[in-house]
């Protein structure tokens, strides 16, 4: 018994270290704003149940790729963790390619997709003095960088990175008048003046207001106020 207890916490120890070397040397400030408890908890799970992890699990505690692993895996998919998004988004910030001064971006709605077309310069002119709709400041961040780095000379379109939820801003850019949008099943691309607005009966939760072509085809949806009861 006195054996299994020495070895238990010998295995503590080495867990202890490895999980603090894991820490200093593979985590950045995103990882501790947007991870932090789940980071407390993989380290209280390794060091309670090393034992059990050595037999089932070894790869939780030798590969540190797995050990602080924050990707949200359901079945075959596997999606971004938040702090690895805005960690991404900082880098696009810091280093952003090339993009020309005709921008789009593809809308994938339920069963259809369509892209919104605008120019770079609307879009600055736009938001000068307002601040964007965007979910975070880290995409307004990546965002403007991106855009202040056009390349004039550059004549074929560029998509907006996937990287930015751009719904919001494709909407206001739409409902200012600005850009147009392609519509699949008319194959045809209309300018935002040619197009209607539904808004569905209001009810808790979230709004949407949907845009459509002058042949009544939904062409983007996106949230505009939310109700709490």
């Amino acid at each position: 018994m006195n054996l299994f207890i020495y070895v238990y916490l010998f295995g503590f120890l080495l867990c202890a270290i490895w999980t603090l070397y894991v820490m200093l040397t593979g985590l950045d400030e995103f990882d501790w704003i947007y991870h932090k408890n789940d980071i407390w908890f993989s380290v209280t799970i390794v060091l309670i149940f090393w034992p059990i992890l050595l037999i089932l699990n070894p790869g939780k505690l030798f590969n540190s790729s797995q050990l602080f692993d924050f990707d949200l895996v359901i079945g075959s998919l596997r999606f971004q963790g938040v702090g690895q998004k805005m960690r991404s988004l900082h880098q696009l910030a810091v280093n952003p390619p090339s993009c020309s001064n005709t921008l789009f971006y593809c809308y994938e709605g339920v069963g259809d997709t369509c892209n919104v077309w605008f120019a770079a310069d609307d879009l600055v002119l736009l938001y000068s003095k307002k601040k964007l709709p965007l979910y975070s400041g880290y995409e307004a961040e990546a965002l403007v960088s991106w855009v202040k780095n056009r390349n004039p000379k550059l004549t074929e379109p560029t998509e907006i990175p996937d990287l930015i939820n751009f719904k919001n801003v494709a909407a206001s850019l739409l409902d200012a008048g600005i850009g147009q949008i392609e519509c699949n099943k008319c194959e045809i691309r209309y300018s935002a003046s040619d197009l209607s607005r539904q808004k569905e009966p209001i009810h808790q939760g979230w709004n949407f207001m949907a845009y459509e072509c002058p042949n009544g085809h939904t062409l983007l949806k996106h949230d505009y106020v939310h109700f709490s009861m």
